[in-house]
């Protein structure tokens, strides 16, 4: 897999502008507090003007790496988001707001986009040596052409201490730039394996049986026994039982036993059955609640 690796100061801001609406509890304080009024106003006005705010926020993150102009980046999320006619009249005041949360950012943490760029360092070293090692293994466990050719990493400020997101409609992935691996069980190389083997899995293959709005949850799901099975093979890791739900709850954000036992039960029937792989993910959908 091909991968450029990118660095922006906008899409640092709205990274920490979605983190601020999840989880502001668990950002610095400062940085919470200065991001409340404008990131507030942003989601009020999203309401008010019609704007599904998860929508908005699903286009604009990965959009903002490659647009540099915050009202074009605007004029495309919306036209994406609702179609031209209706993007237009609302263009001038979202792109006001999506600028005030830049400002607000930028007081905080003046220099994000250097300090990200010297952590991913680390990162992009150990992917050198692991990486092409991780992915394919994740092909061994599951099926040729399963993954991208090519996707690009946004490296982010670590506003949360470690997290991510994969941008599927743009063959792009989302990580925070942490100095040190959170748990030391689990490194940050096979979070970004993770992230990266669920690229292709909105092919119609793979998503066209699941139940609607299902694909995030059962793509996320179901790479995490296959990057740990691919860790395993490597070294990388400890025994599958033991990290599948310490990597259910760090990486997906659920600690929820339940979960974990059922891709514990799913994974076990796939190693003896080894379906083809858009059928294993109907198979998960189906389990889940």
């Amino acid at each position: 897999m091909k991968l450029t690796w990118q660095t922006s100061e906008m899409v640092n801001c709205l990274h920490a502008a979605e983190a601020w609406l999840r989880s502001p509890a668990n950002m610095d304080a400062a940085l919470a507090g200065a991001l409340t009024a404008p990131v507030t106003a942003l989601l009020q006005t999203l309401l008010e003007q019609g704007v599904p705010p998860d929508a908005f926020w699903s286009h604009v993150v990965p959009l903002a790496a490659g647009i540099q102009g915050s009202q074009e980046l605007t004029q495309v999320t919306l036209t994406k988001v609702m179609g031209r006619a209706d993007a237009l009249p609302r263009v001038a005041r979202l792109c006001g707001l999506l600028n005030d949360v830049k400002t607000a950012f930028t007081r905080v943490i003046p220099h994000a986009q250097e300090q990200t760029a010297s952590a991913a360092r680390d990162l992009r070293q150990r992917w050198s040596y692991q990486g092409e090692g991780l992915l394919s293994g994740v092909l061994r466990w599951t099926e040729p052409g399963l993954l991208v050719e090519e996707g690009a990493v946004l490296m982010v400020h670590p506003v949360l201490g470690g997290g991510g997101t994969a941008h599927l409609p743009y063959n792009s992935v989302r990580l925070e730039a942490v100095g040190a691996d959170p748990v030391a069980e689990l490194p940050e190389v096979l979070r970004l394996a993770w992230l990266l083997s669920s690229l292709n899995l909105d092919l119609p293959r793979y998503s066209e049986h699941l139940r609607p709005r299902r694909l995030t949850q059962v793509a996320g799901l179901a790479m995490i026994p296959v990057v740990l099975s691919a860790a395993a093979e490597l070294g990388l890791d400890g025994s599958l039982e033991a990290r599948l739900p310490q990597a259910t709850a760090l990486w997906m954000g659920t600690a929820e036993t339940a979960t974990a036992g059922i891709l514990s039960a799913w994974w076990d029937s796939y190693r003896t059955l080894r379906p083809a792989w858009g059928t294993a993910l109907q198979a998960l959908d189906q389990l889940l609640p």
